[in-house]
């Protein structure tokens, strides 16, 4: 790593200076983002300004723990799978639609929502006709930006070979571009598991009842892993969340070497990173070895995994004001990428 001249502030007038540094970061990092989490059906009385918060909420939890949603979409895809098994000829789309939420009962002159176990008994006994939509149906509701999705991969796959050719040609690369590489590589795990997730749908698809139904309005999750569905035996969820947080810790190890201002933020970064690689590992032990006994150990270890996560996303930020001159240098083929910023 060249350390011999050290700057602050760059412009661009050609190549790329601070802003574009960060503004190619962003820009990944929100088309890696925004469309990764597929949010179960809305409550009809919602307005969209809640919708939007909602989903802003969510963008917020996948910025600081983004393997949470490895685990929350790894579920999703495992209770789609049964329900699948139970349902010959539903599709892995039309499972998901009842998981989230996508059919309501009207019964009695007005609409209820149950929940997908209680569907389910009811389509077996008969009470409820099995459902005739189609998965172009249902993906007719979906509103999935074909387009966004495909400039985030597009954002995505240069973002990663600009790294790589940086590290080639021994370039310096900063902490906001290793946080940014956690992102994407989170995000194509996340993407995969909800692949047949329907997205964004607004109304249900509502079923007309064969018989009287108690009127039993059941709660919907508005993300999808709250659902009474019996608890699968599998731990898939729970590796691909360990996984991903190691991942993203054995990232952010890569900068121990990293410039940085001051000595005191150089050991919180190398502090923080063996935290994020330690804790998961700690939590997965707990879990083995003590169960459910191990909650709070459990509580305490996340809320550390936490702050050392908020630590370096301020980090990556504050440390620009001072990296190494040859971080604004360019790969030399990079250019004829195609990318936004």
């Amino acid at each position: 790593m060249n350390t011999t001249s050290i700057v602050g502030w760059v412009p661009e007038p050609q190549g790329r200076g601070t802003i574009g540094l960060i503004w190619s970061c962003l820009v990944t990092i929100f088309l890696c983002t925004w469309n990764v989490v597929h949010p179960n059906l809305p409550a009809e009385t919602d307005k969209a300004w809640k919708t939007l918060w909602r989903r802003s909420r969510y963008l917020m939890v996948v910025l600081v723990v983004p393997e949470w949603f490895c685990v929350v979409a790894a579920q999703d895809f495992l209770n789609a799978r049964a329900v699948q098994r139970e349902s010959p000829g539903w599709t892995l789309a039309k499972c998901h639609y009842l998981l989230m939420g996508g059919f309501a009962v009207k019964a009695n002159g007005r609409v209820i929502h149950l929940s997908p176990k209680k569907l389910m008994k009811l389509f077996h006994a008969d009470v409820l006709p099995w459902p005739d939509t189609t998965e172009a149906e249902i993906l007719d509701r979906s509103k999935a930006d074909w387009v966004l999705k495909s400039l985030a991969l597009v954002q995505a796959i240069w973002f990663a070979l600009q790294v790589a050719g940086r590290a080639a040609q021994q370039l310096s690369t900063t902490t906001l571009e290793l946080f940014t590489l956690g992102i994407i590589s989170c995000s194509f795990v996340t993407y995969a598991a909800w692949w047949a997730k329907p997205f964004d749908v607004r109304k249900p698809t509502v079923l007309e009842s064969k018989k009287p139904l108690l009127e039993t309005r059941e709660p919907v999750s508005r993300l999808g892993f709250r659902y009474d569905l019996e608890m699968l035996n599998s731990e898939l969820p729970f590796i691909l969340g360990v996984g991903g947080a190691l991942t993203l810790g054995a990232l952010h190890l890569v900068g121990w070497q990293f410039h940085f201002p001051t000595e005191t933020e150089r050991w919180l970064w190398r502090g923080s990173s063996i935290a994020c690689v330690a804790i998961p590992l700690m939590v997965y032990a707990f879990d083995r070895i003590f169960g459910e006994r191990a909650d709070w150990p459990g509580y305490i270890l996340a809320g550390l995994y936490i702050l050392c996560r908020l630590y370096m996303m301020v980090e990556m930020f504050a440390g620009l004001r001072a990296v190494p001159a040859d971080v604004y240098k360019v790969p030399q083929w990079s250019q004829y990428i195609p990318s936004i910023g």
